[in-house]
């Protein structure tokens, strides 16, 4: 073998200083995975699996933001229900006051006591200024007519798509992730943390709630649910009838059936019957399809849903509007104002109601996007210590076969002496 200097071969040709290479590259990928605690710091780590992290980190973080708005929307409606609530109370007051009046002697009224009685109402009076001039972030949530629009989904779009698992009863969304579970013999589904039933119209209820559709497994395809854009209460005033009977002739698709003392035992919307429960529910099988107090009729969306919504509205009238002209010679007026003003505040409640619905909902499936893209993401760290322990120690012995190498090399120096 020639003995030479201007290459070093046996380093080389042996694979020592590829191999150094190699694993202090290695190291590289270890460390940084150790200080990011994460497996994807870039496309180069893995391209298909970095792509699918970044879409779910995307939806994950655009459901968040749903989630805040939704929360802030609901603080202004906590604020304007507070305010209905202390409106109604004060109306209480000041109808016991009228009626305590009324029942006053014509000279009673006029002396002391009756004086007594109209300036505590006309105090309340004045209180209902106040009361009604509630604003919050600059809106006058009780003197003006108000209207807000809550975002629910991304883009305007379907929330999203679930299918069955072969062989299982896991549900999975889009990216193949398992969130939820559905169990075929009792139509319950989970998804998300959030418990849905599926009507006999293969419907989607959560809550009350029409929010989906379901489309039976198949030989070609599974099942598949899918969740809708939003959620709707429907409050409809009824008049009642000379006979005691609830009616409405402006209201279409809406029969009811009477028991004892005229009583509505079951209401039909459309072609879905409810049965109404001694605490005014209205159920239709599993369905808690809304409530019947009174003349007031709340029914629980049954086909009005539109699956390309993208946004829960809230809007009542403007509450001064109901408390003009109240006098403590009309105790029959304030009563009306009462009742009024009790419609307006069940608007507010029915979508304070609704926005916790939605709050869950999104506050579910933003926790199961970020869990999906840790799962994808994160780095297992006893893995990655493992991985750069291994490859220190490859490459000091890679450099250590090169230092060896290297001392061959210095044999030529012993042709000069």
């Amino acid at each position: 073998m020639a003995l030479n200097i201007n290459s070093n071969f046996s380093a080389i040709s042996s694979g020592a200083l590829s191999a150094m290479k190699t694993h202090q590259s290695a190291m590289g990928t270890s460390i940084t995975r150790i200080s990011t605690g994460s497996r994807l710091n870039s496309a180069k780590d893995g391209a298909a699996s970095f792509v699918s992290a970044k879409k779910i980190q995307t939806d994950a973080d655009g459901y968040n933001a749903l989630y805040n708005n939704v929360q802030n929307g609901a603080t202004s409606l906590n604020v304007a229900e507070k305010g209905v609530s202390s409106i109604l109370d004060t109306l209480r007051s000041m109808r016991e006051l009228a009626l305590d009046y009324s029942n006053l002697s014509s000279s009673a009224q006029g002396d002391d006591e009756g004086s007594a009685l109209q300036n505590q109402f006309s105090a309340l009076q004045s209180a209902l200024s106040s009361l009604t001039s509630v604003e919050y972030k600059g809106d006058k949530l009780l003197s003006d007519a108000q209207s807000f629009d809550f975002e629910t989904t991304l883009d305007g779009s379907v929330d999203k798509k679930f299918s069955a698992k072969v062989g299982t009863n896991a549900l999975q969304n889009e990216n193949g992730v398992v969130v939820g579970s559905y169990n075929s013999s009792t139509s319950a589904v989970s998804i998300n943390g959030t418990a849905y039933y599926i009507s006999d119209t293969n419907k989607l209820y959560a809550s009350g709630f029409r929010v989906g559709t379901y489309t039976a497994s198949s030989a070609s395809k599974l099942a598949t649910f899918t969740l809708e854009s939003s959620v709707k209460k429907v409050t409809y005033t009824l008049n009642t009838t000379s006979d005691g009977k609830l009616t409405n002739t402006s209201l279409s698709g809406v029969t009811f059936k009477y028991g004892g003392n005229n009583a509505a035992t079951s209401v039909k919307v459309g072609n879905i019957t409810f049965k109404v429960s001694d605490t005014g529910e209205l159920k239709s099988g599993k369905i808690i399809g809304g409530t019947l107090s009174g003349n007031t009729l709340v029914i629980n969306s049954t086909e009005t849903i539109s699956a390309n919504s993208s946004k829960y509205n809230v809007k009542w009238n403007a509450i001064n509007s109901f408390l003009t002209s109240l006098s403590i010679n009309n105790a029959s007026e304030i009563k009306s104002a009462i009742t009024k003003v009790s419609q307006e505040e069940a608007k507010i409640g029915g979508g304070l109601a609704a926005l916790d619905y939605i709050s869950a909902s999104l506050q579910n499936i933003t926790n199961a996007q970020y869990e999906a893209y840790e799962a994808i993401s994160d780095a297992d760290m006893a893995t990655e210590m493992t991985k750069y322990v291994k490859n220190n120690i490859y490459a000091q012995a890679a450099q250590a076969m090169i230092a060896q190498a290297n001392q061959s090399m210095a044999s030529v120096l012993n042709l000069l002496q």
